[in-house]
């Protein structure tokens, strides 16, 4: 018993067990520095004392295990957040609970000014989109206009001058569409949904192929999924848009397949355009970098990968590029949940 004993107030987390009726038998010293009770104070005493009422629901009685977050007070009154773990046991014979307890205020701060963040965050984007939108579409029309009322006396020099205004203000504007999306990326919480994910890619693909530059190969057998679908389509259409804006030639060929990865689909957008080296792979993924200069990626921003990148590690999967040294072609890959 002593053994025993040593071991509960050596375990960094904080341990109790209760009888059949929810009173406390043991209690360890981490629980007494979490909620600031000496053992003396509690046992015998029910589990009440510690947590709010109706904390412990019914699903121990099903399954015989009970997790929950919750929020209550230390002996001082201060508030704290715990998780508070719960399962039947038998001992001594009886029937009886195991309880483990951990202090999470810490944690739970972090994740509310993580929130507060992404909030401001996402406010900023939007603000700025709307707010800077304005003074780039009447710097558009001006430079327009210019070019209408100059046209018979107007000079290559300036006619290229104009058009290269143009170009920029476009650019900004779709950099700022970009901030908004990636702002935005895992924010939208949807239901799941069955997906048929090759007739998914086929909508995706049709305008963007239409041109008749680029053929798309999708293999056969591509899977259903149970997904939020919005994001699954986000990540598709960037991956797609991506191929074709970053291909050298102009037009080419992609193909998408996928592979059964137990409780993934490893899917993959393939193309023959100009591959990307081993040592940029990681850059590639990362906020506004580009890999090749401004004025030569087609109106790039440098968020598409990003965007991708966060949506698929908010669905819990993880993307990658596939591209060998000195050879034509690139694979983004990705895993993505069955369901």
């Amino acid at each position: 018993m002593k053994q025993f004993e040593h071991i509960m107030d050596n375990i960094p987390d904080g341990i109790m067990t209760l009888d059949a009726a929810g009173n406390i038998e043991r209690y360890n010293r981490t629980c007494a520095d979490i909620f600031g009770y000496a053992a003396e104070e509690l046992v015998g005493r029910h589990i009440g004392t510690l947590l709010p009422q109706g904390a412990i629901g019914e699903g121990i009685a099903e399954t015989g295990v009970f997790v929950q977050e919750v929020e209550t007070r230390r002996k001082s009154g201060e508030t704290i957040a715990v998780e508070f773990r719960m399962a039947k046991i038998t001992l001594d014979g009886k029937k009886a609970f195991a309880c483990a307890v951990q202090d999470i205020s810490e944690r739970k701060a972090a994740e509310e000014a993580l929130r507060r963040s992404r909030d401001e965050m996402e406010q900023f984007a939007y603000i700025a989109s709307h707010d800077l939108k304005a003074p780039l579409r009447g710097i558009d029309n001006l430079a327009q206009w210019i070019a209408d009322d100059l046209a018979s006396v107007m000079t290559p020099e300036a006619e290229k001058n104009l058009k290269l205004l143009r170009n920029r203000v476009a650019r900004i504007e779709t950099l700022l569409e970009d901030i908004l999306k990636y702002s935005r990326a895992g924010r939208v919480v949807e239901e799941g949904e069955e997906i048929e994910t090759g007739e998914l890619i086929a909508q995706i693909a049709e305008p963007l192929v239409a041109n008749g530059k680029f053929t798309l190969s999708v293999a056969d057998g591509m899977p259903v999924v149970r997904s939020p679908r919005t994001p699954l389509e986000q990540v598709f259409s960037n991956l797609i848009s991506n191929a074709i804006k970053h291909h050298d030639k102009g037009e080419g060929t992609l193909r998408i397949g996928a592979v059964d990865r137990d409780r993934y689909i490893e899917f993959f957008v393939g193309d023959d355009g100009p591959g990307i080296p081993p040592q940029l792979h990681e850059r590639a993924f990362q906020l506004f970098q580009t890999l090749k200069p401004r004025d030569k990626t087609g109106g790039s921003t440098g968020l598409g990968l990003s965007i991708v990148k966060k949506l698929v590690e908010w669905q819990g999967g993880k993307v990658w590029i596939v591209s060998e040294d000195g050879k034509r072609g690139a694979e983004v890959r990705f895993l993505w949940k069955k369901r």
